[in-house]
């Protein structure tokens, strides 16, 4: 899922919006959460989705799934360090 998010041509917003809807949901079991968090760079991802995107609904979406994965002490650090990184540079 992440793999559409992290494409070089920026998926729709609808598309954006139902890939991290289903990440929302799976954050709701925490070991999969946990599993997630640690394997995966999805407060990378979901902050880069963030800072690009226009439509409301993408961006409270990705909130929403930064503040329930934030909620698993494994991912509490990947958590904080997503927000602190570099700006990525703007897509084309």
């Amino acid at each position: 899922m992440l793999d559409i998010l992290k494409a070089r041509q920026q998926p729709s917003f609808q598309t954006q919006y139902q890939v991290i809807f289903c990440l929302w949901l799976l954050t709701f079991s925490k070991s999969i959460c946990e599993k997630i968090g640690a394997t995966h760079k999805v407060v990378n991802v979901l902050t880069d989705v963030i800072k690009s995107s226009l439509k409301e609904k993408v961006i409270r979406v990705s909130l929403a799934t930064l503040r329930v994965s934030g909620r698993a002490k494994k991912n509490f650090g990947f958590f904080i360090l997503g927000f602190f990184r570099p700006h990525p540079p703007p897509r084309n």
